[in-house]
C-alpha cells in the first residue's frame, strides 16, 4: 500500500505492507484524514512520532476485515475514529485501529466531513464541558476561533446556548459570524485590552495574550482555559496556571483524550445538521507535503482535508 512516512526529518511516499490486525482491532480503508495540530507539533518537536512514521489520527473509512474477536463491527461498516492511541495513522491507503474506537458513521455524514471530526470537535468538546458546565446564556471568550477546534467550539457552544464572542483574523471575521457567534472580533483591530466585558468561560486557543489579561476579562467565578498556543507560552502557563487559580476564578490547561463517546456525540449532531465541520481545502493524497506546507502558515479557516481514495 502508498504510505507517507515522516522521517529523519522529512517526509517520502512509500510502498509497504498493508498492516494485518490484531485479535480486537479492523483493518481499514481509508477514505480522508484531515490534518490536526498534534501533527504538526510532532514535526515540530521531532519527537513523540508513531513508530510506524505515519501521521494523521482523523480517519473516516471503510472496515475491510476483522480480527478475530471482534464481534461489534462488520466488513464494510462505514466508520470514523480517532487513533491518537494506536501508533498508526491515516495518511496511507490502510490503517488499523481497536474496534472500541472505532464509531459507526450514518449515510448522512460524508467521509470528508467525518475526517475533519476526530481530534478538534472533541477537543473544542471536552474544552467547553470538563472544567465548567455551560448554562444558557453564558458569556464565553473563544480567542483563535477560525481554526479546527475553533469553529467547533464556535458552533457547539452555540448549540449549548450560551453567548459568544470570537476573536480571529480580518480574513476569518465573515465566516466566524456566519457560524453563529454573537459578536466577532478582529484581533488586528479590537484591543482586546479595551474590552470593558467579563466572560464565565475564555478558552484560548490561539493567541499569545498574557494571563494577566484573561484575569481581568473572567467573570469573579469564570474559568480559562488553555487549549493551544506557542510552546513557550504553555510552559510558562504551566507554571502560572496554579498561581492564578489561587482565587475564585480559575485557570486550567486541556489535555485532550481521544474519546469515542465523545466522538459519537458529535458525529450525530453533524447527522442533524446542528453543527457543521468547517473545512478549507481538501488535498489529494499525493499532494499532502503541500497541504501540511499550507497548514504551516497558519490563519486557517477550519479544516485541512486529505483525500486519501476516491
Amino acid at each position: 500500500m502508498k504510505a507517507l512516512i515522516y522521517k529523519d526529518k522529512s517526509f517520502s511516499f512509500k510502498d509497504i505492507d498493508v498492516p494485518i490486525p490484531t485479535q480486537d482491532e479492523v483493518l481499514i480503508k481509508v477514505y480522508n484524514t484531515s490534518l490536526n495540530a498534534g501533527d504538526y507539533r510532532l514535526i515540530q518537536l521531532n519527537a513523540g512520532l508513531p513508530k510506524s512514521g505515519i501521521l494523521g489520527n482523523a480517519i473516516a473509512g471503510v472496515v475491510e476485515s476483522l480480527g478475530s474477536d471482534v464481534k461489534s463491527l462488520n466488513v464494510g461498516d462505514r466508520i470514523v475514529v480517532d487513533t491518537s492511541d494506536a501508533g498508526f495513522g491515516g495518511l496511507a491507503e490502510y490503517a488499523i485501529a481497536k474496534a472500541s474506537v472505532c464509531v459507526n458513521l450514518p449515510d448522512a455524514v460524508t467521509f470528508i466531513d467525518a475526517s475533519a471530526c476526530p481530534v478538534a470537535s472533541t477537543t473544542a468538546l471536552q474544552a467547553l464541558t470538563l472544567f465548567k458546565t455551560i448554562k444558557q446564556k453564558d458569556e464565553v471568550l473563544i480567542v483563535g476561533a477560525s481554526g479546527g477546534v475553533g469553529t467547533f467550539a464556535v458552533q457547539l457552544a452555540k448549540h449549548f446556548g450560551a453567548q459568544v464572542t470570537a476573536v480571529c483574523s480580518t480574513q476569518n471575521v465573515d465566516s466566524t459570524r456566519q457560524l453563529g457567534a454573537d459578536v466577532v472580533l478582529n484581533y488586528k483591530k479590537d484591543d482586546l485590552h479595551a474590552l470593558n466585558e467579563t466572560y464565565d468561560l475564555i478558552l484560548a486557543i490561539n493567541g499569545a495574550y498574557p494571563l494577566s489579561l484573561y484575569r481581568k476579562l473572567l467573570k469573579k467565578d469564570g474559568v480559562y482555559v488553555m487549549v493551544g498556543g506557542p510552546i513557550k507560552q504553555f510552559i510558562m502557563n504551566m507554571l502560572l496556571c496554579p498561581v492564578y487559580s489561587l482565587g475564585k476564578k480559575k485557570f486550567r490547561i486541556l489535555n485532550s483524550k481521544s474519546n469515542s463517546s465523545d466522538l459519537s456525540q458529535i458525529i450525530e449532531l453533524v447527522s442533524e445538521h446542528k453543527i457543521k465541520p468547517s473545512i478549507e481545502l481538501v488535498y489529494p493524497f499525493n499532494e499532502t507535503i503541500e497541504a501540511f506546507k499550507t497548514f504551516e502558515k497558519g490563519h486557517s479557516k477550519g479544516k485541512i482535508v486529505i483525500q486519501i481514495q476516491e
